[in-house]
């Protein structure tokens, strides 16, 4: 698991040095939303972006979590926005993890929570959209850890372990 850590920070970086030339750069845009698999695109949905500057990011989304609405927002600061390769971080606020039991015990819970973001847009060469790739941290409430406990002591099995890091991908359409 910190193979997988260290290579998704080290990758972005790497990827900024190798697409430095002049001829990579990208138009500049105000918007762009998207459709991605992550917390901060709500789960399975959808994402809105606007930037004041071309350097700074804002943004909501919104998607399904296995529960309900799944609702994020935050911000980014990219490093190379004139780059095709831009790596970038931030931090949003929302949906950052959910607890879903079925059988002889029900119990469905979303939580809530900040959530910190290392990740890079890799741009297509052809048209005016992108890749997200990110690796997401969330600080999830200690009422989360302690449902989590609570239930296994009562005997529930989970099929996915509680890990400390999610990922997420995204592709986005400027404009």
């Amino acid at each position: 698991m910190k193979k997988i850590i260290s290579v998704l920070i080290l990758l972005p970086l790497f990827l900024n040095i190798y697409g430095q030339e002049e001829s990579s750069k990208i138009p500049s845009y105000k918007m762009n939303v998207a459709l991605g698999i992550g917390r901060d695109y709500g789960g399975f949905g959808g994402r809105f972006t606007f930037l004041p500057t071309e350097r700074f990011a804002l943004f909501g989304a919104l998607g399904y979590n296995l529960i309900g609405a799944g609702i994020n927002g935050g911000g980014f600061l990219r490093i190379s926005p004139q780059k095709r390769v831009c790596p970038f971080a931030g931090a949003m606020y929302g949906y950052n993890a959910v607890i879903k039991v079925t059988g002889s015990i029900e119990f469905k819970k979303v939580y809530y929570g900040p959530t910190f973001i290392i990740g890079t847009e890799l741009w297509s060469f052809m048209k005016n959209d992108y890749f997200n790739i990110e690796l997401v941290i969330p600080l999830t409430p200690s009422e989360y850890k302690a449902d989590y406990d609570e239930l296994k002591d009562m005997g529930v099995e989970f099929k996915a372990p509680s890990i400390p890091v999610g990922f997420s991908l995204g592709y986005h359409f400027a404009f």
